[in-house]
């Protein structure tokens, strides 16, 4: 369902995207919300699919997810997505997911390039043929910021680049850069005694810096740094390329217990 920019969408889990806990898999969770904008996009006209063909492509620049609760198996769930063109550059695209009481379950803010295929570089969205479409679009938050870098390590895991993980750019889907961010905290909490804790804590809010495309075959490494502070679960993360050192993401990640 659509009411102008605003856009709409169900979902119901799947047992195929839950994991140990009977909850949505923090992956699923990107790629509920990557489909969801191009749905929209694809109503709107502005798909990945139909801006190739017009010598386009959207880039993920930055994301911020908070979320309040991760969805139960079976559950339908509602998504809500609208965009908005900040600074002519940029276009701004929130999100709100709900429950069938109207419950928050999360939300969240993205921000995309549209990226000119023939000179490889970003183009001014206010001066491409798309511009019309952002016109009378609800203003977003577009309150996104930079993400420190990292200036210790204190866990660190290696990644080869599976086919699996490519999108139809051939490159890394988004989706897979707060996987592995995610996957170098659990032995942080291990090696501290947080054995107990580790069952019910989940990531809470997620934010994403996307600075370079990883490709197949690419060996990355996630290095980890814990942030100070008593008992905190805050964790920085920066995803380089091995063979030259090259930055592909940052990543910053929040834990806590989530109500089911």
């Amino acid at each position: 369902m659509s009411s102008g920019s605003i856009d709409q969408q169900s979902r119901k889990v799947r047992y195929s995207e839950v994991g140990s806990q009977g909850t949505l898999k923090l992956v699923h969770l990107f790629n509920y919300l990557q489909d969801a904008a191009d749905e929209h996009a694809t109503k709107l006209g502005v798909s990945a699919i139909q801006l190739r063909e017009r010598g386009y492509a959207w880039v993920l620049y930055r994301v911020r997810v908070t979320v309040h609760r991760y969805p139960m198996w079976d559950e339908t769930i509602y998504i809500r997505t609208w965009p908005f063109l900040f600074n002519k550059l940029y276009e701004m695209r929130n999100f709100e997911v709900t429950d069938s009481e109207n419950g928050k379950i999360l939300s969240a803010a993205t921000c995309w390039l549209m990226l000119d295929l023939k000179r490889g570089r970003p183009s001014r969205i206010d001066r491409t043929p798309f511009a019309d479409i952002m016109k009378g679009c609800k203003p977003v938050d577009n309150n996104l910021h930079e993400i420190d870098d990292i200036d210790r390590i204190d866990s660190e895991l290696v990644f080869s680049v599976r086919a699996h993980d490519l999108d139809s750019n051939r490159h890394v889907n988004n989706s897979i850069y707060p996987e592995w961010a995610v996957e170098t905290v659990p032995p942080w909490f291990l090696s501290h005694g947080l054995e107990k804790e580790l069952e019910s804590l989940r990531p809470v809010a997620m934010e994403v810096n996307f600075l370079t495309a990883a490709r197949y075959g690419d060996e990355v490494v996630c290095q980890t740094q814990h942030i100070d502070g008593a008992r905190s679960h805050c964790f920085l993360h920066r995803i380089i390329r091995s063979h030259d050192g090259k930055v592909l993401a940052r990543v910053r990640s929040s834990w806590d217990k989530t109500p089911k």
